[in-house]
This record gives structure tokens, C-alpha cells and sequence, in this order.
């Protein structure tokens, strides 16, 4: 079952990827690490701030942890991901800040979270 499991998981993140609440949102539900590290990392680093969809969607108790970290790094906790008004780019400091926040097992593979920030 384990490599059932993982087919699907690569499927439906295909199909997911673009969508960080949701992947934030499934890899709750499924016990997915990976998923919910990718839609919090996507969350935080996006130029855009969080609103009431994001609210709707993940509920309020998760856009105020994320919101923590992205005050965190836009605020220069974090100078290495300290970039006003645009996406963060990425930084090991604001990994394990995520990491650490939603306690996760480990950081997923650069591969998986090859995702690009729409314009």
C-alpha cells in the first residue's frame, strides 16, 4: 500500500501545485509533510498578502502562524529573505523557521518545490 500511496501522492501534487491552500489544506488532512511544507513556503514567500480567502480556505488559526513567519522575514528577522514587495526568494534561515513552526520531519526536495509564483 505504501507505494500506492505514494503514486498517488505524486498525482494529485500535479494537479495541486499551483495551489498553496490547498496543499497546505490536504497535507493536513493526509499527514502529507511535504505538501504542507510546499503551501507554506509558497504562502510565505508569495508577493501577495494573505486575505480573506486564504482565511475561508485554511482557516484563521494557519494564516496567522504564516503571517507570523512572513512579518518575521519581511520585517528583517531574517535578512536573507528580506525582500519588500516581491516573493521572497528562498533561504535555509525561513526553511527551518517552517520547519520548526509545523513541526516537520525534514525539508522536501528542492525538485518538488520547483514552483513558479504567478506574475
Amino acid at each position: 500500500m505504501e507505494r500506492v500511496r505514494t503514486q498517488a501522492i505524486a498525482q494529485i501534487y500535479k494537479t495541486q501545485k499551483g495551489f498553496p491552500c490547498s496543499l497546505l489544506q490536504l497535507g493536513n488532512d493526509y499527514d502529507v509533510e511535504d505538501w504542507v511544507f510546499i503551501g507554506v513556503d509558497m504562502l510565505v514567500r508569495r508577493a501577495q498578502p494573505l486575505n480573506g480567502d486564504d482565511g475561508k480556505s485554511i482557516g484563521m488559526d494557519e494564516v496567522l502562524k504564516i503571517a507570523s513567519i512572513r512579518e518575521c522575514c519581511n520585517t528583517g528577522g531574517y535578512a536573507e529573505c528580506k525582500e519588500q514587495r516581491g516573493p521572497m526568494r528562498q533561504s535555509d534561515k525561513l526553511d527551518e523557521r517552517i520547519k520548526a513552526e509545523y513541526n516537520l520531519s525534514r525539508i522536501p526536495a528542492m525538485e518538488l518545490r520547483s514552483f513558479k509564483f504567478p506574475p
